[in-house]
């Protein structure tokens, strides 16, 4: 008798554990499910940020098409600018914009926000909140596959008389940098693919080799018209198309001294050179 009230009770106890584990489960799965709700983000339909606070930073392109390239050089810009089109994280905005001869009409070929891809998403997400079609359908259709299609574009390349890199580097911190999401500005970035040889009516470095001291000083107004704060933002150059005998170091490091005064995040940009 007493050994069946003993296995009774043993089994008793083993029913008790089970139950307070499922118990412990089901607290903790609904808990993480409320959560889920709770922190889901809705996406504005225009551009895919968050719709409150917009995006939690920005990444602009600003790419000069006006030259066509070399095979190898096309590549090493496409190779580029997926590299950069894979750093914008979650919730990010990628912004491409052309050098164009008006600054002053200038708009994005491309505004929007990556919405994640599944690799954001944790297992569980996944499986108790999270359509994994969906989410790979939103990643491809709505950010990936518009990017690599403007970057097919942009490889065409183009021809235009003037290039005004100061105005359009102006444009695009005021359009799309200055008034970006103040929690998030220590994320922004702007790339440049340019030969960075500027070309306006009011200054031209193709006949103009003044440092840049010497060229703040000669045309005061005008600098003070085109003079931008890049303040929180990194900056990374890329040179493509530079004459061997016109080097981005050959006029005393302007391009450099040019973006010390921008007050950029990292005050000296990198630079790299593209098919070499």
């Amino acid at each position: 008798m007493s050994s069946f009230l003993e296995r009774k009770k043993k089994k008793d106890n083993q029913a008790n554990w089970i139950f307070f584990f499922l118990i412990i489960i089901i607290l903790v799965v609904g808990g993480y499910y409320i959560y889920l709700s709770y922190t889901k983000v809705e996406l504005s339909s225009k551009d895919g940020c968050p719709i409150e606070g917009g995006a939690r930073g920005t990444t602009v392109v600003l790419f000069d098409n006006t030259d066509k390239y070399k095979p190898v050089i096309a590549e090493d810009i496409k190779a580029s600018l997926m590299k950069i089109k894979n750093s914008v994280k979650k919730y990010q905005k990628l912004v491409i914009y052309v050098i164009t001869e008006d600054a002053n009409d200038i708009k994005p070929k491309l505004e929007k926000c990556n919405p994640g891809s599944k690799d954001d998403e944790s297992k569980l997400a996944l499986f108790l909140y999270r359509n994994p079609g969906m989410i790979n359908d939103a990643w491809e259709n709505g950010f990936s596959n518009d990017v690599d299609n403007i970057i097919k574009d942009l490889l065409k390349g183009g021809t235009s008389d003037w290039s005004p890199i100061f105005e359009m580097i102006q444009a695009v911190n005021v359009k799309s940098l200055k008034h970006s999401n103040d929690e998030y500005k220590n994320e922004n970035k702007l790339y440049i693919f340019s030969d960075f040889l500027h070309n306006t009516a009011e200054f031209s470095q193709y006949s103009d080799k003044s440092t840049f001291d010497e060229f703040k000083n000669n045309n005061k107004t005008y600098y003070e018209t085109i003079y931008s704060m890049l303040r929180d933002t990194y900056v990374k150059l890329f040179v493509v198309n530079r004459p061997q005998s016109e080097s981005i170091e050959s006029m005393n490091n302007f391009w450099k001294d040019f973006f010390i005064a921008t007050e950029a995040k990292n005050r000296i940009p990198q630079i790299e050179f593209m098919g070499k």
